[in-house]
C-alpha cells in the first residue's frame, strides 16, 4: 500500500527537476530508433539514469536483451528476469525490472525507494525459490501502483504532474516511479 497525502505530491512534483525527466524521455524516443546494442551515448546515458555498474560483459547481455525484447510490449518480467539470469548467471530483479519497465513505460520498476514506499521487500538471497518470490513480488507491485493511480491522490497525482509538466509524454505509472523515487 503507498501512503501519499496530497502535500507529499504537491511537493515532490513541484521539486522534480526537468532534467531528470528530459533523460528519461530521451532514453525511451531513442531506444525505438536506434540498435541499443552498438549505441555507446545510449548505454552511457541509460548506465547513468538507471546506476547501471556492471561489467562491460554484463552489460552486452543486458543490451542484447533490451534490443531483442524492444518491440514487444508484451514481454514478461519474468522471462526478462530468466533472460538475464541466463546471460549473466545473476537474479537481479532491479535490473529486470528497468528492462521491463523501459520497453513497457505502463509497467513498474523495482527500486529500493519504490519498495520502501510500498511496502514490498525483495525475498532475501538465501531464500528458497527466490525467483518465484521475485515474480510474486512483481505482481504485487504492479497492482499496489494501479491501485494506487486509481485512487484520489493517485489521480490528483497524475494532474498534478501533467500541469506541472506540460507536453511531456510520460505513462502514469512513471509519474508515480519518479514520485515514488523522490521520496527518500
Amino acid at each position: 500500500m503507498i501512503r501519499l497525502t496530497l502535500d507529499d505530491v504537491n511537493r515532490v512534483v513541484e521539486n522534480i527537476d526537468n532534467t531528470v525527466l528530459y533523460k528519461y524521455t530521451y532514453l525511451q524516443e531513442k531506444l525505438m530508433i536506434t540498435d541499443v546494442t552498438i549505441d555507446l551515448e545510449f548505454q552511457r546515458k541509460f548506465n547513468g539514469f538507471y546506476r547501471v555498474r556492471r561489467n562491460k560483459v554484463w552489460q552486452l547481455h543486458f543490451y542484447n536483451i533490451l534490443e531483442q525484447n524492444k518491440h514487444n510490449k508484451k514481454v514478461s518480467f519474468a522471462d526478462i528476469l530468466f533472460d538475464l539470469k541466463e546471460k549473466t548467471g545473476k537474479l537481479e530483479a532491479s535490473f529486470a525490472s528497468k528492462l521491463v519497465a523501459t520497453i513497457n513505460p505502463d509497467m513498474p520498476v523495482i527500486d529500493k525507494f519504490v519498495l520502501k514506499n510500498t511496502n514490498l521487500k525483495l525475498p532475501n538471497y538465501k531464500s528458497n525459490e527466490r525467483a518465484k518470490k521475485i515474480i510474486i513480488l512483481y505482481e504485487q507491485l504492479q497492482q499496489v501502483v494501479n491501485n494506487f493511480l486509481s485512487t484520489g491522490i493517485g489521480e490528483f497525482l497524475v494532474e498534478k504532474f501533467q500541469r506541472k509538466f506540460l507536453n511531456l509524454n510520460i505513462s502514469k505509472v512513471k509519474m508515480l516511479d519518479f514520485v515514488l523515487w523522490q521520496i527518500r
